[in-house]
């Protein structure tokens, strides 16, 4: 599978009934009880619509988009924090038992440069982190002021139960985020003169309002505030928010592998000067007298799906599959003739009372050297080498290699992607780092084969460094 993360390019809580801004700190507090308070954030589409324009990422092949905030509660708040630190509104408590929800903002807004959610007695008024401007409750903008207090909102995305209160959010947010890549930014509400709103308004995809729900926002405590804490885009951590996506560009090529008896992927890759590009339509493929539906998997990366049963095949025999209209940039190319050879399936179907020896491979990777230095917008090919035991330089290419990425936090593994599967093309084993989407950050790269009833895990086998990102 595929990741992109998008992270966000402003947020700010904004607290009811207060014209406080604090779109600076690196965490933001999300209140109820005696206070009530919301955390917005923006992010911009637009690196993730290139991608599915591009057809780097298919939205119609189970693609899914999820809001990711990290907590930052791990046991009670009274405990941690204090109000020398800035970070607490009052006598708080850490929220326990709530819902929360996520909705689009309608209205424009402005990070703000404010820090502080109280102003201490000792430092004012020379205190500049604490900071009463735009935005806040009240206003987007310096010159603006929000139609609906606290922002005029949009229906409910998604909606996240907790119970202790220190989880992550997690949200799903597939629908709202693909109607934006297919339609796009304008999601087409208008104002119908509502109470507190302008009549024939157009609203814009203005960004996301996480709060609590409505029941627990009505909620009063006048002794107690109860609240809850989430890493921003300000942290100094490795925390940042993001929206991580999700989507299939796996592939499994059984051009040295096509057994009878099996569905067996075939594919095409369009390489354009060293670049994989995409063709301006769909080609079409035959193997003899018979077509195949093709599919595009990727970015210049295309395939059909056969199902060797019957007498469709013969084992040991040289086919040809070939790929026709083939048009780039409007210029036509003449035909593309493959070929492949069908295995017997007992090959495939190992079934008896033969044990199979355990394979326990020689690992290397290449493409990107070992403590090297990446600029952030690189995208590098790692290629997994499997050496076979008691071989020499005899290399396998198999099914079922995953790799995992990952940083480390003191003692502590932060995981950045479980295990993804490793792609298994014509001659080789590999998968891709894209590092436009990685913060600067030293990553660890383990590898996992599983083969004969084992899993074989081989730890640390790439170390690599993100650094600051390229200008061009």
């Amino acid at each position: 599978m595929g990741i992109y993360r998008t992270y966000f390019d402003k947020n700010s809580a904004i607290i009811k009934d207060s014209e406080i801004n604090t779109g600076r700190n690196p965490v933001a507090e999300l209140y109820f009880g005696n206070r009530v308070s919301r955390f917005l954030l923006y992010c911009s589409f637009d690196e993730i619509k290139k991608k599915v324009d591009d057809k780097e990422i298919n939205l119609t092949g189970g693609t899914k988009h999820y809001l990711h905030i990290k907590n930052t509660s791990n046991s009670d708040i009274s405990k941690i924090l204090s109000d020398s630190n800035n970070l607490l509104f009052g006598s708080d408590f850490r929220s326990s038992s709530f819902d929360l929800e996520l909705r689009a903002t309608k209205e424009f807004w402005d990070e703000g440069m404010g820090y502080d959610f109280k102003l201490h007695e000792l430092s004012a008024p020379q205190n500049r982190n604490y900071n009463e401007e735009p935005t806040n409750w009240f206003h987007g903008t310096r010159t603006t002021t929000f139609l609906t207090p606290g922002v005029t909102l949009s229906d409910i995305i998604d909606t996240q139960h907790f119970d202790q209160g220190n989880e992550d959010i997690l949200m799903d947010v597939t629908d709202f985020v693909n109607n934006i890549l297919i339609n796009g930014i304008v999601t087409g509400v208008t104002s119908g003169g509502t109470s507190g709103e302008t009549s024939g308004i157009t609203y814009n995809y203005q960004g996301f309002c996480l709060k609590y729900t409505t029941d627990y926002e009505e909620f009063t405590d006048a002794n107690r505030t109860y609240m809850l804490g989430l890493f921003t885009r300000h942290t100094q951590t490795f925390f940042e928010p993001f929206i991580e996506t999700i989507y299939d560009d796996y592939i499994d090529d059984s051009r040295v592998d096509f057994y009878l008896n099996k569905v067996n992927k075939l594919y095409l890759y369009v390489n354009v000067d060293g670049t994989m590009t995409n063709l301006d339509e769909l080609p079409t493929c035959t193997i003899g007298n018979t077509s195949y539906p093709v599919t595009q998997q990727t970015k210049g990366v295309y395939y059909i799906t056969v199902n060797a049963t019957g007498n469709t095949f013969d084992s040991y025999t040289d086919y040809h599959d070939v790929w026709s209209n083939i048009l780039i940039n409007g210029i036509g190319r003449s035909n593309i003739t493959l070929e492949f050879v069908p295995k017997e399936d007992n090959d495939f179907y190992q079934m008896g009372s033969d044990i199979m020896e355990p394979a326990f491979y020689g690992v290397s990777l290449s493409g990107i050297r070992r403590e090297e230095k990446l600029h952030q917008g690189e995208n590098r090919k790692i290629f997994v080498h499997l050496r076979k035991p008691y071989t020499v330089e005899q290399h396998d290419v198999v099914t079922k290699v995953f790799y995992s990425l990952y940083v480390k936090q003191g003692l502590n593994q932060v995981q950045v992607l479980d295990w993804q599967k490793v792609n298994k093309i014509y001659n080789s084993n590999s998968f891709n780092i894209d590092t436009t989407w990685l913060v600067p950050q030293t990553y660890y790269v383990d590898i996992k084969i599983e083969r004969n009833g084992e899993i074989n895990l081989y730890n640390e086998e790439l170390k690599f460094m993100v650094v600051n990102k390229m200008v061009y």
